[in-house]
């Protein structure tokens, strides 16, 4: 008899209101009436822990659900303490597909900004209804049988340390087991992320063991390629994927990898099939944030070495499409901001109108916290150019001096901010002239240190 697969759905109960919005969302409804049908369409059984009451030890129950549920779906809406709670369980014991879903005028909370939360809109009464409950269902419906197409990790706790292993009692460890075997001899070793020879003997060892592996669990292909790309080894990065089976070399995960190494070894023909793998992946899962951007990244690039218009046009598409599926992706938001302000028109202006606000609203909660990147705030520098806000952007790059990181990446968001100051009046270019005098003097200052 095939075994039920199922979906544990961690969401509020009753009416709740949005901390950062302060919209009162009724979260019966939305389960009820939108993800519910949403997993049932993908082919789950779909479990929300009130639905446990009639089950003996009501929190045994729920503990196994969070942990051994195929897909596990949180709405995080309001950072509701029940819902974190579970969340951070999947995460710790659990690489498998982990959903998240927000209310379109909240904020990801600090710690978990990293991740991809899909966006649903409600109406006055705090619903999801109409075209916007069809098209959020079918989003929902199509990321489901993706993260479990790609069976990769979505838990920082094992992207950031794919060598962690747990061990799972034999009640909860079936639906592990489905999903084969990584074997003890490929996982990485601990603290092994050198750009070297022996690090390239010891991926290429591992590799031999995962191809000898019957039955081999996804996750450890995946980390095959991860360790490739670490090492900038595209060559054999292609080469891995090309020789997999069609079941594992067609998963998300593998096919995104392989459009980054094609675009980055740059061969005669090598973009043009990274952006077919990319177009094929979107027509077959309706593509996510992750995907547009992979996109978007080719023919920014196509476009910056050709000059093709058609290509930068194509660029603008992708990470626009890539935005609007992930609101809160702000990379994704001032790569396309970027390429209006500086090589659009009339109609790129008034695209802009649009799309500024949505990327400072992105940027509000990263930006709030005092352990914000470098990369996060030169994204939020180049915002601020764009919008003339020199006070901000001079705020900004204080707070980047104070990080004390290398000179190449002070070079680098010179030579970015550079390209704005075609369009500026002469007032706002002097402001940024004054802006790249600081960061260049900075770029010099820790060339020195180095």
């Amino acid at each position: 008899m095939e075994q039920v697969k199922t979906c544990y759905v961690a969401i509020p109960f009753g009416r709740k209101t949005s901390l950062s919005s302060q919209i009162m969302t009724d979260f019966d409804q939305i389960y009820a009436e939108v993800l519910r049908p949403a997993a049932l369409d993908a082919g789950y059984e779909v479990i929300r822990a009130n639905e446990l009451s009639g089950v003996g030890m009501i929190h045994k129950a729920v503990l196994e659900r969070i942990i051994a549920s195929e897909v596990f779906l949180a709405d995080v809406t309001t950072a509701d303490p029940n819902v974190m709670y579970e969340l951070g369980l999947r995460h710790a014991l659990r690489s498998g597909t982990t959903l998240l879903v927000m209310e379109s005028g909240s904020q990801l909370p600090f710690d978990i900004t990293y991740a991809r939360a899909l966006i649903y809109r409600t109406d006055d009464a705090g619903r999801v209804t109409g075209y916007h409950a069809e098209q959020f269902r079918r989003d929902l419906s199509s990321a489901i049988r993706q993260g479990i197409g790609r069976r990769g990790s979505d838990s920082p706790i094992y992207e950031f340390f794919p060598q962690l292993h747990v061990d799972l009692p034999e009640e909860l460890s079936s639906v592990q087991r489905k999903r084969g075997i990584y074997p003890a001899k490929a996982r990485r070793p601990v603290g092994s992320r050198s750009r070297t020879s022996d690090a390239s003997l010891e991926i290429k060892q591992a590799e031999e063991v995962v191809r000898n592996t019957e039955d081999v669990d996804p996750a450890a292909v995946i980390d095959i390629l991860r360790r490739y790309r670490e090492n900038s080894a595209w060559d054999d990065l292609i080469r891995f994927a090309d020789e997999l089976p069609v079941s594992m070399r067609e998963m998300p995960q593998v096919q995104q990898m392989m459009a980054l190494a094609l675009n980055r070894r740059g061969g005669d023909s090598d973009q043009a099939r990274a952006i077919h793998l990319m177009t094929q992946l979107i027509e077959r899962t309706g593509g996510d944030s992750e995907t547009y951007g992979i996109l978007g990244s080719i023919y920014k690039g196509r476009y910056e070495s050709s000059g093709n218009p058609d290509d930068l046009a194509s660029a603008v598409t992708s990470y626009r499409s890539g935005f609007e599926k992930q609101p809160s992706d702000f990379y994704l938001g001032i790569n396309l901001v970027s390429l209006l302000a500086i090589h659009g028109g009339e109609e790129a202006r008034a695209l802009l109108g649009t799309f500024v606000p949505l990327v400072r609203r992105a940027l509000v909660s990263p930006l709030q916290d005092e352990r914000a990147d470098f990369w996060t705030l030169a994204a939020a520098l180049e915002l601020a150019t764009i919008s003339r806000n020199w006070a901000e952007a001079f705020a900004l790059v204080e707070r980047m001096i104070s990080q004390h990181t290398t000179e190449w990446m002070f070079a680098s968001t010179a030579i970015q901010l550079a390209q704005y100051g075609r369009s500026m009046t002469e007032d706002d270019r002097s402001q940024l002239q004054r802006l790249m005098k600081l960061i260049k003097w900075q770029s010099a200052v820790e060339e020195r240190n180095a």
